[in-house]
């Protein structure tokens, strides 16, 4: 996901999931303020830390979905009993493949963090 794709408010809106009051660099987990030239980019108070956005490090920084889609999917990953990929393909739009990928990836990434993803069918199931 692309900072520069994202308005005032939605950049406004993940700072104070991700950090509250107070951006924290990712790099050395100091303070950060805001760049003054880069809106939605952070500069450390350490000058030898790179700059940094609020999707740094998560699993929005590489995605190519918008933050509409993000909240759609897991707002249907969240309701109860889960989400199946056809739940996120009515939910964000996306084709069939980019739904089950997307639910892939995301049992990854809880994966990794020791978590369990609750998530019903496979993509086999939902779309064979």
């Amino acid at each position: 996901m692309r900072i520069s794709h994202l308005t005032p408010e939605e950049i406004s809106y993940i700072v104070a999931l991700r950090w509250g009051d107070t951006p924290i660099c990712p790099t050395c987990d100091q303070a950060g303020k805001p760049d003054p030239l880069m809106p939605g980019w952070f500069r450390c108070r350490t000058i030898a830390c790179p700059l940094f956005t609020p999707v740094t490090g998560t699993p929005l920084e590489r995605s190519q979905l918008k933050l509409d889609q993000w909240r759609a999917a897991m707002g249907a990953i969240c309701a109860p009993g889960g989400a199946a990929p056809k739940d996120i393909q009515r939910a964000t739009r996306m084709s069939h493949v980019g739904a089950s990928n997307f639910l892939e990836r995301l049992r990854d990434i809880l994966h990794l963090r020791g978590q369990r993803a609750h998530f019903r069918g496979t993509p086999e199931e939902a779309f064979g």
